[in-house]
C-alpha cells in the first residue's frame, strides 16, 4: 500500500487507466470484424478478407456519410477476381453481395476530408452502387489507409482505376491553406502567451550596508546606488547562474550569499569580479528543491534555509554543511523567507498562515517560542501537498479544494483571499513587515507587526490595489517593492504612500522596453486567440457544407442515383 503514496504512483495509474480505456474501445471497435471473420470461416469462404466500412447509395443520398454511419463489412477477394461484400446488419445477421469483376464498374475517389467522408471505392453492379473504405485500425491516417487498400485491390482486380480527384481540387487547396492558417494561429496564440521579458523583471531585492541596492531577475542582476542610479547590469549566466536567484544576502567583505535556483545550492558571489563559487559544504548534488530562501546568523556562524516544497527548515554551518533539520512537514507547510532578528529565527509558515519564531540563544533549539497568525483565524486541518521530487517546477501555496475543516479567515481590514505570508523583513524601527499574498501568491497585502513580542493583530499598510509586490526591502527612508509580472520597482513611504518608481532614466528605459514587448505579445496572443476561434467556427460551419457538396458531385456522376427518388 505504501507504493500508492509514491509521487509517481498516481501518474502511472492514470496512464494505465487511459491505456485500458483505449484497449476497451479498440476491442469494441474490432469486435464486429471478428464476428464477420468467424461467420465467413464457418461458411467456407476462401480468399483474402479485408475489413472495410460500407455505405450504400441510400446512405449517401440521406447524407449519412460519416464514419459513424458506416456499417462494419468484410471485402473478400477470390482467386478468380470476383468480390464478395459481407455486411453486418443487426446482431449477427449478414447481408452478402456477390460482385463479378467482369460486370462491375470501379471508381476511386480520394478526399482530404477523411474524418467526415473518407477516400471511397465505388463499386457499381446491376444498377446499384456500393461505397467502401478501408477501416482496420483504431487510429490511422485515412489517406495512407486508402492507399494501402487500393494496392491490395489492384493485386486482384484487373485494370483497377487509379485514385482520382472528386471534383474538389481547388477546395482541397483551400483546405490546405486554411489548415496552415489555423496551425499558425494556434502556434501564435501559444507562443505569444509566453510573455517576453519575464526573465528580466526584478524579483529579489537586497541591500549592501545601507547603501547600494541589488535587484535580481532570472537573467540579470541590476546594481544601483542608494539613490537609484543604475551602475551596471550583470549577466547572471556569466557567473554560472542559469535559472535565477532565489535569495541573496550581503556579507561583511562586500560579497554576497546567493541562492542558485537551478543548481539548488548556496554560493558566494563577488559581483565586481563576476565570480560565484559554491559554499564548501555543498557537493555537486542539489540540496534544495525548487524555491528556497535562507538567512545568515553571523553570531553563531550558522545559515538557516527554508526548503519550501519539501516543507522543512534546515540548520547549516557557515560553509553550507547540513547540521540538522529544525522542523519538517509535521509542523511546516511551504515555509518561506527565514529571518534572524534580535537573536531570534523567524519564518513564514505559509500554508499554516502564521509566523513562527525560535530563540537562537537556546542550545539545540527545536520548539518555537512564538507563533503569530497573519489571518484572523487559521485552518484547523492543513493538508499539505505531498513532496514531489521534480526540480524547477513551480508550486503555489493554496488550499486543496476538497480539504476538510474550516478555511482560513482573513482579517477584516485585509483584502479578500490575502492569507498566505510569503515575505518577511525587519521594519525600520523594529518589528516585522510581512507580505500576505492572495491566490497564486499575487496582490499581497503589506502587514506590520510591532516590536517583540509582536502584536497578535498586525497593522495593514494600504497600498494602491494596482501594486502587486513580490519582494520587499525596507530602508530607513522608504520601502522598495518589486512587482509581480510587471517590470518595475516601486518606492513607497513607511505609511504606504507611493513615492514613485525606483531607478534612473536608464533603468526606466530598460523596463519600458520590456513592458512594450509584453504589451505587443499580449495583443498578438489576444488577436491570435480570436482568430483561432473564428477559424474553428468556420470549420464547424463549412465542413458539413463541403461534405454535402462532395456527395452531390458523386451523385451527379453516378447513374445509379437516378433510381433513388429525391
Amino acid at each position: 500500500m505504501e507504493l500508492l503514496w509514491h509521487p509517481w504512483a498516481r501518474p502511472i495509474l492514470l496512464v494505465v487507466l487511459l491505456l485500458l480505456v483505449f484497449a476497451w474501445f479498440a476491442y469494441r471497435r474490432m469486435r464486429p470484424y471478428r464476428l464477420l471473420r468467424r461467420t465467413l470461416s464457418a461458411a467456407g469462404h476462401r480468399g483474402q478478407q479485408i475489413p472495410v466500412g460500407y455505405l450504400s447509395q441510400e446512405d449517401l443520398a440521406a447524407g449519412h456519410v460519416g464514419r459513424q454511419f458506416a456499417k462494419p463489412a468484410m471485402l473478400v477477394t477470390g482467386n478468380n477476381g470476383d468480390l464478395d461484400v459481407v455486411v453486418l446488419t443487426r446482431g449477427s445477421a449478414c447481408l452478402r453481395y456477390r460482385l463479378p469483376s467482369a460486370d462491375t464498374g470501379f471508381d476511386w475517389f480520394r478526399s482530404m476530408l477523411g474524418g467526415l467522408l473518407p477516400p471511397l471505392l465505388r463499386l457499381r453492379f446491376d444498377g446499384r452502387s456500393h461505397y467502401l473504405f478501408k477501416r482496420n485500425s483504431v487510429l490511422g491516417n485515412p489517406a495512407r489507409t486508402a492507399g494501402k487498400f487500393h494496392a491490395e485491390l489492384a493485386a486482384v482486380i484487373p485494370d483497377l482505376p487509379a485514385a482520382r480527384g472528386d471534383g474538389f481540387r481547388y477546395m482541397e487547396w483551400a483546405i490546405r491553406i486554411y489548415a496552415l492558417f489555423l496551425i499558425g494561429a494556434v502556434f501564435a496564440a501559444l507562443g505569444a502567451s509566453w510573455s517576453p521579458g519575464t526573465d528580466e523583471e526584478p524579483m529579489v531585492l537586497a541591500q549592501q550596508d545601507e547603501g547600494d541596492v541589488y535587484a535580481a531577475s532570472v537573467r540579470w542582476l541590476y546594481h544601483f546606488d542608494a539613490a537609484g542610479r543604475l551602475l551596471e547590469r550583470i549577466d547572471l549566466h556569466s557567473m554560472g547562474i542559469g535559472d535565477g536567484i532565489s535569495d541573496m544576502e550581503s556579507l561583511d567583505d562586500g560579497r554576497f550569499l546567493v541562492g542558485d535556483s537551478g543548481a539548488g545550492i548556496i554560493k558566494t558571489c563577488d559581483f565586481a569580479a563576476r565570480q560565484c563559487q559554491p559554499l564548501a559544504g555543498f557537493s555537486n548534488d542539489r540540496v534544495f528543491l525548487r524555491s528556497f530562501q535562507f538567512t545568515r546568523d553571523p553570531q553563531h556562524a550558522r545559515i538557516y534555509a527554508a526548503d519550501s516544497s519539501r516543507h522543512r527548515l534546515l540548520e547549516l554551518d557557515a560553509e553550507g554543511g547540513v547540521i540538522r533539520e529544525i522542523a519538517g512537514p509535521d509542523s511546516l507547510c511551504f515555509p518561506n523567507d527565514p529571518l534572524v532578528v534580535e537573536g531570534r529565527l523567524v519564518i513564514a509558515n505559509t500554508n499554516h498562515h502564521q509566523l513562527l519564531a525560535w530563540d537562537l540563544t537556546r542550545p539545540e533549539f527545536s520548539v518555537p517560542v512564538g507563533e503569530w497568525l497573519t489571518v484572523q483565524q487559521g485552518r484547523n486541518d492543513v493538508q499539505c501537498p505531498e513532496i514531489f521530487e521534480a526540480p524547477n517546477t513551480e508550486y503555489f501555496a493554496r488550499e486543496r479544494p476538497h480539504a476538510g475543516g474550516s478555511r482560513a479567515v482573513a482579517f477584516s481590514n485585509a483584502r479578500p483571499g490575502q492569507i498566505w505570508p510569503i515575505v518577511i523583513t525587519p521594519g525600520p524601527n523594529g518589528g516585522l513587515w510581512v507580505l500576505n499574498a492572495g491566490h497564486n501568491l499575487q496582490h499581497a497585502d503589506l502587514l506590520r507587526f510591532g516590536e517583540w513580542p509582536f502584536a497578535s493583530r498586525p497593522r495593514r499598510v494600504y497600498l494602491d490595489e494596482a501594486i502587486d509586490p513580490i519582494s520587499l526591502l525596507v530602508r530607513k527612508g522608504d520601502v522598495l517593492l518589486a512587482e509581480n509580472g510587471k517590470p518595475s520597482i516601486i518606492r513607497i513611504s513607511h505609511a504606504g504612500k507611493v513615492l514613485g518608481e525606483f531607478g534612473d532614466k536608464k533603468f526606466a528605459g530598460l523596463m519600458a522596453s520590456i513592458a512594450d514587448r509584453q504589451q505587443l505579445y499580449g495583443q498578438v496572443a489576444l488577436y491570435a486567440k480570436y482568430l483561432v476561434g473564428v477559424l474553428l467556427l468556420i470549420l464547424v460551419i463549412a465542413l458539413p457544407v463541403v461534405t454535402a457538396l462532395r456527395v452531390k458531385y458523386i451523385q451527379a456522376q453516378d447513374p445509379s442515383f437516378t433510381r433513388i427518388p429525391d
